[in-house]
């Protein structure tokens, strides 16, 4: 039985829900259409993190982000730079599907721009989830540099199991029970 309360555990398995609609769709829009590369692992693994922290807390659990965190920051603060590998994949894949490079590009940051809308959509009610939402967001909008810092600042919470049991499940209350969303105010 768990310890967090009904309304809490209510949240954060909507929270895991909510992340396999409209953001789960948005990310495999994004993988289809553009065919390969850097940024389709890169939506998938960034894009998974508010599920892996929410889809246990029935069961007072947080699944480990540590991976998923740490190869999309090795991929982000690459030495060969990210923004040019995934232009380099932007050219190849037009060239691919004979598409001109720049209509490709523009159509991918379209589905970019839904992918980064999808996940501003979904209720966050913690400091961890809130970085992994807007890390999401960040690279939906192509800002890389912001997602990698946001990252950063998570990846200490999901390397330390005992700050990760702590802060990925952490919550307020408000007068009725229920969780604020976060930034509490």
């Amino acid at each position: 039985m768990s310890k967090l309360p009904q309304s809490v555990q209510d949240a954060f398995m909507a929270l895991a829900a909510a992340q396999r609609g409209r953001p789960e769709n948005a990310m495999l829009a994004v993988q289809n259409y553009h065919g390969g590369g850097v940024i389709n692992p890169l939506v998938e693994h960034v894009g998974d993190l508010t599920h892996r922290m929410s889809h246990w807390a029935d069961q007072d659990k947080s699944y480990s982000i540590r991976d998923k965190v740490d190869k999309t920051l090795r991929w982000l603060d690459s030495s060969y730079g990210f923004d040019k590998e995934h232009m380099e994949n932007v050219r190849n894949n037009a060239r691919y599907y004979g598409r001109d490079w720049r209509e490709h590009d523009r159509e991918l940051t379209r589905l970019l721009d839904f992918y980064a809308q999808a996940h501003s959509e979904l209720p966050v009610y913690n400091l961890s989830q809130w970085l992994a939402r807007q890390a999401a967001i960040d690279t939906g909008k192509r800002n890389w540099s912001l997602a990698a810092q946001r990252l950063k600042i998570l990846k200490p919470m999901g390397d330390d199991d005992d700050l990760w049991a702590r802060t990925s499940l952490e919550y307020m209350l408000d007068s009725r029970g229920l969780p604020f969303k976060y930034p509490w105010q």
